[in-house]
């Protein structure tokens, strides 16, 4: 199961972003977040994230300009991203540039 409740739909959602927070080594999340334009949900000295949720369906639309926003505000050490929770389903996927994922699974392979 993951880690937010999938049957609490209308759940804070600040509460996602502090869950995210705590999973992910030195990220804390932004306080008010989300008030204030460019200003992200979760970030530290490794990451930048913007948090989205989808309470009810089964689809995020997501906008390229959305995820630059996120890119352009993360530093040369942040790995930006974007976490789409569908809270209904108990889903919850992320969204990075390529070359991230690229090196996550080269760096994977190396190590085993």
């Amino acid at each position: 199961m993951p880690w937010w409740d999938k049957d609490d739909k209308h759940a804070d959602p600040l509460d996602y972003e502090r869950k995210t927070a705590s999973r992910i080594k030195g990220a804390r999340k932004t306080i008010a977040s989300g008030a204030l334009f460019g200003d992200f949900d979760v970030g530290g000295e490794t990451v930048l994230i913007d948090n989205k949720r989808v309470s009810k369906g089964h689809s995020y639309r997501l906008d390229v300009r959305d995820f630059k926003k996120v890119m352009d505000r993360s530093t040369v050490d942040q790995i930006p991203a974007m976490l789409i929770n569908f809270n209904e389903h108990g889903e919850s996927v992320a969204v990075i540039r390529e070359a991230d994922f690229i090196a996550f699974v080269n760096e994977l392979t190396d190590d085993s």
